[in-house]
């Protein structure tokens, strides 16, 4: 299950589960399976860019079950984002990460690092 998986990433529970059932029915979501359940997933939400003039691909999060990593489960994620970005006429795919192992999957497939840039956060809940 998609928030068994979320759960486990985040290291806490899930609470807002009416957003992961909205990107879900958005088809914003892609899961890996096989004989063992779903062992991977990916948000990529679409969207578009004013600077881009063209739709924006974002991958909000990618997750694999620590148990099925390193065989190419991460990699077929991508690749059909990717694939489905394409179909939807996305001009440029983005994702952020704090890992370095995480940031060489990505380098692999083709996306780049822009070490002047910093992504900022402000959290808009705890004010």
């Amino acid at each position: 299950m998609i928030r068994r998986l979320l759960a486990e990433w985040l290291e806490e529970p899930i609470r807002r589960t009416e957003s992961l059932k909205r990107a879900i029915g958005k088809r914003e979501v892609l899961v890996a399976e096989n004989d063992h359940g779903i062992v991977g997933f990916l948000h990529q939400a679409i969207r578009e860019d004013i600077i881009d003039g063209a739709p924006n691909s974002f991958i909000a999060a990618l997750y694999v079950d620590p148990k099925h990593r390193n065989s190419g489960i991460g990699a077929a994620l991508i690749e059909e984002a990717m694939a489905r970005a394409k179909r939807a006429g996305v001009t440029k795919a983005e994702i952020s990460t704090t890992s370095k192992r995480a940031r060489r999957l990505y380098q692999r497939h083709r996306f780049r690092h822009f070490p002047k840039e910093v992504i900022l956060e402000r959290d808009l809940v705890a004010q």
